[in-house]
């Protein structure tokens, strides 16, 4: 009796691993078949991680004047040729040429939304931060959202005319061209202070960069910002940024309706 059952035990074993093998494989089939005809999507989401961590658009920037309906200044001396996107081609893009005439109201406060993303360079998140942060300083939140954003180190350097457009800038100071207080920073977000003193690294390459840019540039500077007229090319943020100084047309209002909701 004992050895029939450990007869038994043992056939049950070799079973249970036969079934176990029999599991395995058509696992593997299925997830193989799967592969196959929906794509990999480790890697699918490998790529939209990369693409997401980027926190830039990197598309066609005149696509995005003509859908906002005004220029943005996007790529520079571009802009203002002849060969600007909005003034040769000024409609949304896209084939269809009829378009609903009556915007809704909530397109509306979105597109002016849209339009402030795009003139800065920031995405949704980082608007969504800029925002929050507005929400819980003192004064009105519209004026406090427009100076954050204008004390961006990119958006200082280009106001000074270090970059032809604020990509142009951005990248500057991600490749460390640009120095703050004497300091190497190459974080295009951060936020300037009163008195922070914006330079130029003192080398070859540096130079010649931003000394092409000053040459083209419209050499308007805003009032918050002082530019010094020396070999090196710096500039000093005297104060903080005020409405008057946003050198675009927005209806703050809108966007504290739309991201109060």
């Amino acid at each position: 009796m004992v050895v029939a059952r450990e007869k038994n035990v043992a056939c049950k074993s070799v079973n249970d691993v036969g079934n176990d093998e029999h599991t395995r494989n058509n696992k593997y089939d299925k997830n193989k078949y799967h592969s196959k005809k929906h794509g990999d999507s480790r890697s699918l989401t490998q790529e939209l991680q990369k693409n997401k961590a980027m926190a830039r658009y990197t598309g066609p920037v005149c696509r995005l004047c003509r859908r906002d309906g005004m220029k943005l200044f996007l790529k520079g001396a571009r802009c203002d040729s002849s060969k600007c996107g909005i003034d040769r081609r000024d409609q949304p893009p896209g084939q269809q040429l009829q378009r609903r005439s009556k915007q809704t109201d909530y397109g509306i406060h979105l597109r002016e939304k849209q339009k402030v993303k795009h003139y800065y360079g920031v995405l949704e998140r980082q608007f969504r931060r800029y925002f929050q942060k507005a929400e819980h300083t003192k004064g009105n939140t519209g004026d406090v959202l427009m100076s954050l954003l204008e004390r961006r180190l990119d958006n200082v350097a280009y106001r000074m005319g270090f970059g032809q457009s604020r990509a142009g800038a951005r990248q500057l100071i991600n490749h460390g061209h640009v120095t703050v207080n004497g300091k190497r920073c190459d974080v295009a977000s951060y936020m300037t202070q009163v008195g922070d003193v914006i330079r130029v690294k003192n080398r070859a390459k540096s130079l010649d960069l931003v000394r092409g840019s000053l040459a083209e540039s419209r050499g308007d500077v805003p009032d918050f910002l002082s530019v010094a007229e020396s070999d090196i090319p710096e500039g000093v943020v005297g104060r903080l940024p005020l409405s008057e100084d946003v050198s675009i047309p927005i209806q703050t209002q809108l966007i504290i309706e739309l991201c109060s909701r």
